[in-house]
């Protein structure tokens, strides 16, 4: 993937990526802030993601940032991941600057309301209710954080771990978050699709270029995650329809050649029809309905699940032993590299596919730059084209180590007869 790429840096510290697109009728104008839940205390989670929420309730000069947006041709959302939040609209080419000036806007004169904060605490909240705690394994991933993690700040998930203190943050607790953070040195500026250079950089620097660049008020440290030596294990009982084996395991953090290589053993390993788990499972022993696996897009050390949901009750430690003899044959016996380099196509294939899109160019440069990887764009297909079956192997002995594995045991408290 090459795209014609220009950047460059204001004097207040805002990073801007242009990335042209003559075929596009459409411009994404995304905003990456360097902030993610593992910017938060321990016993202040969520406000990253709450803060989110409040970004779109308005400022003095536009109470109701969605219909300017949407009177403007345009859609707009965001999200927010444990390393960064981000911001995009999508709009015509015509109305790059409403987009520019909204968002230039916002960073700098956001207005919290009470009335809209509570709002949005209590939308939160219903999130975390319907996501979380009442969606059949919705705490999953929250339950496995936990346990993989235990003093770095991936261990809880975006949305936090207690709605009862995010229901106490006060509006200055939640300014001083985005003072702090909202800064036009801690941003990624990403402008892709058809628009005019000259132009578009004209309105960048009217709109951003005038914004105070406040000084960090607080450096915020945190531990990176020490060595396990030892497996770990955790049972729990919930109302759901089947029982489900979790395995996860800690790997390198992105960028590094052992990251991509544990992406494609996601995909050799679960890929509905082809994966090696899912035909032993799924296919040929009939314990699964389902199987999949799959590693985290986080900065530092991250963590690789595998998922299975049973086929029937009371069958889990049938299942627990196909994966483990599964992983420790992967140990001594080198995959064939034609399987391997299958799974290379797939994965190469995706991302150009994920290369084409307006939206997508942004959003993907954007995150590349506020990791300093911008070059990544250029070298993506380069990673994958070099893994072999023997990188496989390493990062199977090296990372997927049983002896320090994390399983989590999802037991249904339903017999089977009364599903």
């Amino acid at each position: 993937m090459h795209w014609n790429i220009e950047t460059y840096q204001l004097k207040n510290g805002l990073d801007v990526v242009l990335v042209p697109d003559e075929f596009s009728a459409l411009v994404c104008c995304n905003i990456t802030y360097k902030v993610g839940s593992k910017n938060e205390h321990q016993e202040k989670t969520g406000m990253a993601h709450l803060l989110e929420h409040l970004m779109f309730t308005g400022t003095q000069a536009v109470p109701d940032i969605d219909t300017v947006i949407q009177n403007a041709g345009g859609t707009n959302n965001a999200f927010t991941s444990t390393d960064v939040t981000n911001y995009y609209t999508v709009l015509p080419k015509e109305n790059i600057e409403v987009a520019l000036f909204l968002e230039a806007d916002r960073m700098h004169s956001l207005k919290l309301k009470k009335e809209a904060v509570e709002k949005e605490k209590s939308v939160v909240v219903e999130e975390y209710k319907e996501r979380y705690e009442n969606a059949p394994y919705g705490d999953v991933i929250a339950l496995l954080r936990d346990l993989v993690y235990t003093t770095h700040p991936y261990r809880w998930s975006p949305i936090g771990l207690d709605m009862e203190a995010l229901k106490a943050y006060s509006i200055s607790e939640i300014e001083d978050f985005h003072h702090e953070f909202y800064r036009p040195s801690n941003a990624v500026l990403c402008i892709s699709g058809n628009f005019d250079t000259k132009a578009t950089k004209s309105f960048i620097e009217k709109h951003f270029g005038q914004l105070s660049n406040a000084p960090l008020k607080e450096v915020r440290t945190y531990e990176l995650e020490p060595e396990q030596k030892t497996p770990k294990r955790l049972e729990v009982t919930k109302n759901v329809p089947f029982d489900a084996y979790f395995i996860g395991f800690k790997i390198p953090e992105m960028y590094s050649k052992d990251y991509y290589t544990a992406d494609l053993l996601c995909d050799l390993l679960g890929k509905p029809g082809t994966g090696i788990l899912y035909q032993k499972l799924v296919l040929e022993l009939d314990l699964c309905t389902e199987v999949g696996a799959m590693n985290f897009n986080e900065k530092d050390p991250g963590m690789l699940i595998i998922a299975c949901t049973a086929k029937e009750n009371g069958r889990m430690q049938e299942i627990e032993k196909v994966v483990k003899d599964v992983l420790s044959y992967l140990t001594t016996e080198l995959l064939p590299e034609e399987v391997v380099q299958a799974g290379v196509v797939r994965l190469k294939t995706m991302l150009e596919v994920a290369g084409i899109g307006t939206q997508d160019r942004a959003l993907m440069a954007g995150l590349l730059h506020a990791d300093g990887k911008i070059e990544m764009i250029d070298r993506y297909l380069e990673m994958f084209s070099a893994i072999k079956a023997e990188d496989i192997q390493h990062v199977v002995k090296q990372y997927l180590n049983l002896e320090k594995a994390n399983e989590l045991f999802y037991q249904s408290n339903l017999n089977n007869d009364d599903i």
